[in-house]
């Protein structure tokens, strides 16, 4: 074999088809392929192309004969371990769903396979209507899960009266229904079981202060005393505070009731109505009144005001 580096002829016609380095024309010398062809002299170390086999195999010369290099299947191993003994699949306890559909494999059946469970979406009825309650999309390395908003409806026949009230030490005051978080006005402080109402805006914000007024007799015309909502928490200054706009939560009774209006602290039905005094606390009225008036909504606990609370449905 010439130790000189061939260029390979474009037309196959022109291959001498000798044993040698070949390049490219044009390609570097580094890039050259070593090409090997039938030969019978039997030197160790030596390979060749043996044409005479179909398909011809390269062989190797190891001092005594000449070598396959073509892999051949070997001796047949003993048997393995099984795959059940090696891989141990399992769903941990501690919460719902299992994702393994079976935990072992039958080696004796070709066609058992591994199988795992889908997710899909659930669904929920709302008067009526299915909804999905999840949007599943599959991405090429992710699956990504997102929660649907759905319509809430407060389960309120499981609740006890004295459940639902709020203990005035409670941080925030409980809520069943329709709940918004507001910024409170500069320079002004508003009160958990208060009344609020839309004052002002700042910086190009909307902000609640307490709904109080000075004059017994309101104008509605000339002052704002648009009702908002019953505070949740006490707040200040810009802080946010959650506000009950619509459904039950728990208010003050006010002690700032105007003199046109014949209050009583016993209420005799659920349903009366709950009137905002000039403290932004609530109270009640046992006739209607001749004079502009502002409703928070009606109370629901029949009978004597013995505390300085009590439970409202807002917004009715």
């Amino acid at each position: 074999m010439s130790s000189r580096i061939f260029n390979f002829p474009e037309n196959k016609y022109k291959d001498e088809k000798r044993s040698g380095w070949y390049r490219y024309r044009n390609e570097s010398n580094n890039e050259a392929t070593l090409r090997v062809q039938d030969s019978n002299m039997k030197i160790k170390g030596a390979i060749r192309l043996n044409t005479s086999t179909r398909p011809p195999t390269f062989q190797g010369y190891n001092g005594k004969e000449w070598v396959i290099f073509s892999p051949i299947e070997g001796e047949k191993g003993e048997k393995g371990d099984s795959f059940n003994n090696i891989i141990e699949m399992e769903n941990l306890e501690g919460g719902e769903g299992n994702i393994f559909k079976k935990q072992t494999i039958n080696l004796e059946n070709q066609n058992d396979v591994i199988e795992f469970r889908s997710l899909s979406s659930g669904v929920t009825c709302i008067n009526g209507e299915r909804l999905d309650t999840t949007f599943i999309k599959t991405n090429e390395d992710t699956i990504d899960i997102t929660a649907l908003p759905q319509p809430y409806e407060w389960n309120i026949g499981k609740n006890k009266i004295l459940d639902m009230k709020s203990d005035p030490s409670e941080l925030q005051f409980k809520a069943y229904g329709d709940v918004s978080i507001w910024r409170v006005k500069s320079n002004t402080s508003v009160h958990k079981g208060q009344a609020v109402s839309i004052s002002d805006n700042e910086e190009g914000h909307l902000v609640i202060s307490p709904l109080k007024y000075e004059d017994d007799i309101i104008n509605p015309f000339r002052k704002n005393v648009s009702f908002l909502g019953i505070a949740l928490r006490d707040s200040e200054c810009g802080g946010p505070c959650p506000v009950c706009t619509k459904g039950i939560t728990t208010a003050k009774i006010s002690k700032a009731i105007p003199e046109h209006f014949i209050t009583d602290d016993f209420v005799e039905f659920t349903g009366q109505p709950a009137l905002v005094g000039k403290d932004g606390y609530l109270f009640l009225s046992k006739v209607k009144p001749s004079v502009p008036y502002i409703q928070a909504g009606k109370f629901l606990e029949e009978g004597e005001c013995k505390t300085e609370w009590s439970l409202v449905n807002i917004g009715v």
